[in-house]
């Protein structure tokens, strides 16, 4: 990797800091081969957000179909759903600092997600109250770790979008 553990820079592929570019997508999949990962028999995401599908937008590999093939257009939609073999995920809360947004590249058997108690739902009726209003409740217990280091990777992507953040 060219960045510090496995880590693709945010000045990856050029002289300044840069978003989400053709170039860090190239270097996802080489680190994963490097690490000899099975890319080509694995589903491999690739989760950015707002600004990450923007700079997507603007790169001519990504939308041309002379680059993409006429059988399998990259954009549904005006959406990225998927490009050079990785699936695109929208998150707007992926970790933000000082305007670099961190993009979580995995391969499917890089993370598990463990649910103890599953998703629990429960309306009742407060009696106690004037009205008689309902209350909602729902719980859940899981939680979710990375299984192997070299099957997820952080890529660092410039984040100079002029909206305003939303808060989660």
């Amino acid at each position: 990797m060219t960045g510090a553990g496995f880590q693709i820079p945010v000045a990856f592929g050029s002289s300044a800091n840069s978003g989400l570019t053709v170039a860090k997508m190239i270097e996802a999949k080489r680190a994963f081969r490097k690490l000899e990962v099975d890319v080509d028999q694995e589903a491999m995401t690739w989760i950015t957000n707002s600004q990450g599908e923007s700079d997507l937008l603007n790169q001519v590999q990504v939308v041309s179909s002379d680059f993409s093939g006429a059988d399998r257009p990259v954009l549904t939609e005006g959406k990225v759903t998927r490009f050079m073999g990785f699936d695109i995920v929208y998150s707007e809360r992926l970790i933000s600092t000082s305007s670099i947004r961190q993009n979580i590249v995995t391969m499917k058997s890089g993370a598990y997600l463990g649910i103890w108690r599953d998703v629990l739902n429960d309306v009742t009726q407060r009696k106690d109250l004037s009205s008689l209003p309902y209350q909602l409740y729902t719980g859940m217990s899981c939680g979710a770790t990375r299984l192997e280091p070299g099957r997820l990777l952080q890529a660092m992507c410039a984040d100079t979008s002029a909206a305003a953040d939303v808060t989660p």
